[in-house]
């Protein structure tokens, strides 16, 4: 789970706003599988929030989804698709 600000141009686009750092841009939410990369989730947020903000109910959906998508796995192996 990572919080990273991207930096843009413009002060007018939608949901952009100023950084702790005094640069425009976004600040997207992004949660991924450590031994893979893979991308799970991404939340785009403006550019003036917290790394913290929102990445409890992140995880959860994240969470979830591994969970779920691990039982159809394991039901598709024990219904005999082998």
């Amino acid at each position: 789970m990572d919080g990273t600000l991207v930096v843009t141009t413009g002060e007018c686009k939608e949901g952009m706003d100023i950084s702790y750092q005094g640069e425009w841009g976004y600040h997207p939410l992004l949660v991924s599988l450590v031994n893979t990369g893979e991308l799970l989730s991404i939340v785009n947020r403006s550019g003036n929030r917290p790394n913290h903000e929102g990445a409890a109910p992140e995880a959860d959906r994240a969470i979830a989804a591994a969970v779920l998508a691990a039982a159809k796995t394991a039901a598709a192996v024990v219904g005999g698709s082998w």
